[in-house]
Order: C-alpha cells, then sequence, then structure tokens
C-alpha cells in the first residue's frame, strides 16, 4: 500500500466498510494495519459471512499505525474473489471512523 491508509467516515454502530481481492485457496492467518487515533472505532472483522477474532478498538489518544493478527484462521476452499468487511460495533472515542493500511493473508 506504499503506507497509504483507507478511511472510512462511518456514522453508527453497524455501519461497514469492505474490501474485495482474489485469493488463493488455502488456510491462512489474518494480520490487519490500522490506524489507530481519536476519531477511531470499534470494529469486527468478517469474510465468508463469519466473524474472525475479537472486536478491535482504534481508538488511541494520538494517532498510531498497529497491527493486529486475528486468533482464528480462515480456510478458503476455492481460489477466487473474497470479500474483507470492517462493521462498527461502538466506539471509545469521539467517532466511528476505521483507518486500514493492509489485510495480509499468511499460509499456514
Amino acid at each position: 500500500t506504499n503506507g497509504t491508509i483507507s478511511r472510512a467516515n462511518l456514522n453508527a454502530v453497524g455501519d461497514f466498510v469492505q474490501y474485495s481481492a482474489t485469493v488463493p485457496a488455502g488456510n491462512y492467518s489474518v494480520s490487519i494495519r490500522l490506524l489507530k487515533g481519536q476519531n477511531f472505532g470499534i470494529w469486527q472483522f468478517s469474510t465468508l459471512g463469519a466473524n474472525l477474532g475479537a472486536p478491535v478498538d482504534g481508538y488511541a489518544t494520538s494517532n498510531s499505525l498497529n497491527t493486529v493478527t486475528l486468533g482464528t484462521p480462515v480456510q478458503y476452499d476455492d481460489p477466487g474473489p473474497v470479500t474483507f468487511k470492517f462493521t462498527v460495533t461502538g466506539k471509545t472515542g469521539a467517532d466511528f471512523d476505521i483507518g486500514i493500511e493492509w489485510i495480509r493473508l499468511t499460509p499456514l
């Protein structure tokens, strides 16, 4: 991503942003590089229609980049396009925004 942040300005619990990519079949660990700050909400990652890992709180007192590895691996049975969904579940700070630099799938 060359340091580019995809920022979604969301307004409420239940709002979401989606990304898609073509992925080879396989079992993967999922890591996400996110921007934290005062305007970022709490979100839940999902793919294949199922939540993966615990909700992630994007709040911090100052802006910083952080990497989280979701604890649950994901299995893609068929190669092809998949959707990565980030759904707002709450907020600690001022807003519900989500800032993502990258989503990394590491083969297991």
